[in-house]
């Protein structure tokens, strides 16, 4: 048979649910079909085939035979576009109020859609020729550039049927991470990937035949899913011009430790070029030669401005490590980062996600 060149790739539910003029449940699912063969002949014929693939009016959708085909409709299909793909739309409109089962909360989850969304983020460490995310965005003095950059990371659309819902969920869950690993549209992600969106909650309304007698009130939950495989942690860069000397437990401002020959502290930078700066580096210098003991966690160059972000260690000292490496030398780790929790982790336990989301998204 000439209808062998289309080929089905996957069936969606694209509006599962809905209600149409007279208050009936009705389905629209999505076909989408492939051409095995392309050619400009096969594709002519596949035209004059087209209509044997659309599901004849009347007739019982495969998934419940409570519904029947009320139309469908279909992108237009011409010979001469090389596109390979096409689709029709079938609208099913339920005919058996009689069975519970038939209640909207009881359908499947629908609007299912996974794409790839940009997001903007701080752009702190760079990937280095093994695509490993470790190399900071320092500029050539080692100093960091204050910048952001776009990613690319998957996103899981879907919205289901609730009998009840607890409303106070989309203040409790949005903007949260997954404190577990959980299973989503047919694949498992690791604890801390996923991240819930602001989300919405819609009460809905179904009217017996009078148009006035309440049948069903059940709840509409819109959710939007996002993955980062790196986890949703905020690195940042540990740099400032504070920092902890000694035993000190209070950060002081790095400046006023570079101590000189005459054993006094510099209050207020007094370089006024570069021919200044230097000279006053290697005074500097030359007395970090001559008291090497009493000279620790000190740099050893003067900072040239006040406002210079140094490299700091965990304590908080300043990391004299960085400082001494040159930055082109191949042991040169880059400026130490540290990481934060920009959102809440939960268990999302109690947003009752159905167990359709989770095992499947393609029927």
């Amino acid at each position: 048979m000439a209808t062998t060149n289309f080929k089905l790739e996957t069936t969606t539910f694209t509006a599962g649910g809905s209600m149409d003029e007279s208050g009936k449940c009705q389905i629209v699912k999505r076909f989408l079909y492939n051409i095995v063969d392309n050619s400009a002949s096969a594709r002519r014929r596949s035209i004059l085939d087209l209509e044997t693939l659309v599901p004849i009016k009347g007739s019982a959708m495969s998934d419940d035979p409570r519904y029947t085909l009320k139309s469908a409709t279909w992108n237009c299909l011409d010979w001469r576009n090389q596109s390979t793909k096409f689709y029709i739309d079938a609208t099913y409109r339920r005919i058996s109020d009689d069975d519970a089962a038939s209640a909207p909360w009881n359908l499947a989850p629908f609007n299912i859609v996974t794409s790839a969304v940009e997001q903007e983020i701080p752009f702190k460490l760079a990937y280095n020729s093994k695509n490993q995310l470790c190399i900071p965005v320092v500029n050539a003095a080692g100093d960091p550039i204050d910048a952001t950059t776009r990613e690319i990371i998957p996103q899981h659309a879907f919205s289901f049927y609730a009998k009840s819902y607890d409303i106070g969920n989309i203040v409790d869950f949005s903007n949260s991470i997954c404190k577990s690993s959980m299973r989503i549209l047919g694949q498992r992600y690791p604890a801390g990937t996923l991240f819930l969106m602001p989300f919405n909650v819609s009460c809905l309304i179904t009217y017996e035949d009078d148009g006035y007698t309440e049948k069903w009130k059940y709840y509409q939950v819109d959710m939007t899913i996002r993955y980062r495989a790196e986890g949703w942690k905020r690195v940042l860069l540990n740099v400032g011009n504070r920092a902890r000397f000694g035993n000190n437990k209070a950060p002081e401002v790095i400046y006023q430790y570079y101590k000189f020959s005459n054993g006094s502290f510099e209050t207020t930078p007094v370089w006024t070029d570069a021919k200044t700066y230097h000279a006053h580096d290697a005074a500097y210098r030359t007395w970090l030669t001559a008291h090497k003991s009493a000279a620790q966690n000190l740099p050893a160059h003067v900072p040239y401005e006040f406002g210079e972000n140094i490299p700091l260690t965990a304590r908080g000292a300043v990391n004299t490590q960085v400082l001494n490496t040159d930055i082109t030398a191949d042991n040169y780790s880059g400026y130490p980062s540290r990481g934060f929790n920009e959102f809440k982790t939960l268990s999302w336990s109690g947003l009752d996600i159905p167990s359709e989301v989770k095992k499947r998204w393609r029927s």
